[in-house]
């Protein structure tokens, strides 16, 4: 059985077993090759950390149990083909192995200069050299530098004769660098490393994962700084630490970080691989299925998602997209098919972007989902000849609708040559029809509805409202089509315009009004408003029909108002455009009222309202 040999060294702290074997070989005055082959092993076996082997180790340094561990701890143990065991953590093994071996030229000089013998005995390779990500050495302020570069793996690690070879160069100090004050990242690790502590949010992900994140999001961060003309290996060193100096404060300073790079890109059409570079495509490619990053994925994929209008079916670090989320101004109008300059007054006009933003086609972007049905509608719209052709009305009486209020286009912007919704036209002749009666051609009791507002002077909105009401008949003729065939009947009208029946009218709006009034397009939704309890209307009786409607008296229409507010409304008074209203209450998130999912129109809470746009002092 072996026993401990009388020239053996010391381990150091953080040594390494090769190091420590190397060093044993020299104390003997040999080679490491051979002292292995003496020892009856290989250091081929040393490498590989045979157990047999590291037992004979033990006993021939006289080393306990914790001793041998804590070797091995900083040699790092192979699991498989590419993982690596390193103190307590598991690292793809190339974070760990690599043919350029770094080290620190001022411990080895301390080595050197505390031995009596040869310096090769005593210079210890320290395993936290080992790491890719480990940038500088805390305990004396030096950078760690490249010491030596070999391919086989066992004239690599033949330390004792690799030191000999710049041991000349290590006591001269020729391979000194310019010292640096250690970053928050470079403490952190060295703790992380000798003890476990971690303090920050990184503490509850692997190492392996945190320090490669953090010099990813640093690589990304440094184009927003002025590192152009920096050296190479200490970009890569600051890189580290700006990408800590935002991790550490976990998932919320992460994603604010990512959003600032998003925001300011080099090129105005960049996607993410050129906005995030090494960050997107590590994350993409090697990194995509790797379960210890899925935190960073996550967060690299929500910005993604947030920022880029990616389109169901695409993947997204490694995820299908199912829905797509953000439309840009340019993929909805490809999408669509129409022109991204006629599109975009419609998104302005309805709040999905703002009417002030300058930003390219590419990056003007909006919620999908929001304003899906906008989309669908918009290829459908149609000019008013189109419009005019549907309904079967003249030029004349579809103005006359237009004026009334009775028709309203999509948008009211003189520029878009098709504002118009076949739709509306089809809504407005169902409602003229409903209950109508077929009347012959030659009746004279019955007149079109748009020659009884020019006989009689009645407002045309009135005459439909009338209808609405049963309070005037309304008749088709068979051989007209569309609006061409409504009549209402003559008698009725003319009472219509009695003044005594308009002067016992109730003098307040219906709630049909008042809501048109405010805004609201569809009539039925104050209505159904004052329905359901959430505003006061007053039922009065109608004096001709005896039939109870409800109107909107002064009292009522302030309590509303108290409660309420319409973009009307708000534009009323705070002199906002409509524009500026509408992007506002989007941008802000001013929800619409909408008590268990029942839906009033675009009605929003006066206090949502006033919070959002600071209008209380």
């Amino acid at each position: 059985m072996m026993s401990a040999l009388p020239l053996r060294p010391v381990p150091v702290p953080r040594e390494t077993l090769p190091s420590f074997v190397s060093r044993m070989a020299a104390k003997n005055f040999t080679s490491v090759m051979e002292f292995a082959q003496d020892m009856g092993f290989t250091f081929r076996a040393v490498l590989l950390l045979d157990p047999a082997v590291l037992d004979s180790i033990a006993r021939l340094g006289g080393l306990d149990d914790d001793r041998m561990a804590d070797l091995v701890s900083w040699t790092g143990t192979a699991i498989g083909d590419v993982r690596t065991t390193f103190r307590s953590e598991v690292f793809v093994s190339r974070a760990l192995r690599n043919p350029q071996v770094r080290g620190c030229p001022i411990c080895l000089r301390e080595d050197a200069d505390a031995h009596d013998g040869r310096a090769v005995e005593a210079m210890a390779m320290r395993g936290h050299w080992q790491l890719r990500h480990a940038m500088t050495c805390v305990a004396h302020d030096h950078p760690l530098i490249p010491l030596w570069q070999r391919g086989p793996v066992p004239e690599r690690f033949d330390t004792v004769a690799r030191l000999a070879e710049i041991e000349g160069d290590i006591r001269s100090g020729a391979l000194d660098r310019r010292r640096r004050t250690p970053t928050a990242y470079d403490l952190w690790l060295d703790a992380r490393l000798a003890t476990g502590d971690d303090g920050t949010w990184l503490a509850g992900h692997p190492l392996y994962a945190g320090t490669t994140f953090c010099h990813l999001l640093g690589q990304a961060l440094l184009r927003l700084g002025d590192h152009v003309d920096t050296e190479e290996t200490e970009a890569q060193w600051i890189a580290h630490d700006l990408g800590f100096q935002v991790a550490r404060g976990g998932e919320t300073a992460i994603a604010n970080a990512l959003a600032h790079l998003a925001a300011n890109t080099d090129h105005y059409n960049d996607l993410p691989n050129k906005t995030f570079k090494p960050l997107y495509h590590r994350l993409s490619t090697d990194l995509r299925d790797d379960p210890d990053f899925a935190p960073f994925r996550a967060l690299m994929r929500d910005r993604i998602l947030a920022t880029w209008p990616m389109a169901a079916g695409d993947d997204v670090l490694g995820e299908r997209l199912e829905v797509r989320r953000l439309h840009s101004l340019r993929s909805a109008a490809r999408e669509i098919g129409v022109g991204s300059q006629f599109l975009e007054q419609f998104l302005v006009r309805h709040g999905a972007i703002a009417p002030d933003d300058d930003r390219p086609d590419t990056r003007k972007t909006f919620d999908a989902a929001a304003y899906a049905d906008l989309l669908a509608e918009i290829p459908t719209l149609v000019g008013p000849k189109e419009m005019r052709r549907a309904i079967s009305a003249t030029l004349p009486q579809f103005r006359a609708l237009v004026d009334a209020g009775l028709l309203v286009p999509r948008i009211d912007i003189s520029t878009v040559k098709f504002p118009w919704r076949l739709s509306d036209g089809a809504r407005l002749l169902d409602l003229l029809r409903a209950g109508a009666t077929r009347i012959d051609p030659a009746d004279r009791d019955w007149e079109h509805i748009n020659r009884a507002r020019i006989r009689t002077g009645v407002d045309l909105r009135r005459i439909v409202e009338a209808i609405e009401e049963k309070r005037l008949r309304v008749g088709h003729r068979p051989d007209l089509a569309g609006y061409a065939g409504i009549f209402v009947c003559r008698n009725d009208v003319d009472v219509l315009k009695d003044h005594r029946s308009r002067r016992q009218r109730p003098e307040f709006p219906s709630a049909g009004e008042f809501g048109r009034s405010i805004g609201l397009r569809n009539r039925a939704d104050f209505q159904r408003l004052v329905d359901d309890g959430h505003t006061p209307g007053t039922p009065l009786p109608n004096p001709r029909t005896h039939r109870v409607h409800v109107y909107i008296t002064e009292e009522d229409a302030a309590a509303f108002h108290a409660k309420f507010m319409t973009i009307s409304t708000i534009i009323r008074e705070t002199g906002l455009h409509r524009n500026s209203a509408n992007s506002l209450i989007e941008k802000r998130g001013v929800e619409r009222f909408r008590p268990a999912g029942e839906d009033y129109g675009p009605v929003y809470l006066r206090a949502d309202v006033e919070r959002a746009l600071s209008l209380r002092p």
